[in-house]
């Protein structure tokens, strides 16, 4: 993986080819623990060369929806499906 100035810690190679669902580490630091971090969830589909898309989801206050709608999006997409080339 390629440094970057980013504090957020990625635990995927966003340059592999395939389908990776994990997290990237957002450092939050409290009273309990100094080396704590949030999970963010991150989903990595590559096939081959092409354009990226990024599409996220929050929640605001007990607003859920943003992320119930993005989740059909990478459970039903495979490697296969997104070459752009």
């Amino acid at each position: 993986m390629t440094k970057s100035s980013s504090s957020i810690e990625p635990t995927i190679d966003f340059t592999a080819n395939g389908k990776y669902e994990e997290f990237s580490k957002l450092p939050h630091s409290v009273h309990r623990s100094a080396y704590g971090y949030i999970p963010l969830p991150v989903v990595s589909i590559k096939n081959g060369t092409g354009p990226t898309v990024l599409y996220s989801a929050d929640v605001h206050g007990d607003v859920f929806e943003g992320q119930v709608a993005c989740l059909p999006i990478p459970t039903g997409a495979t490697p296969g499906i997104t070459s752009c080339n």
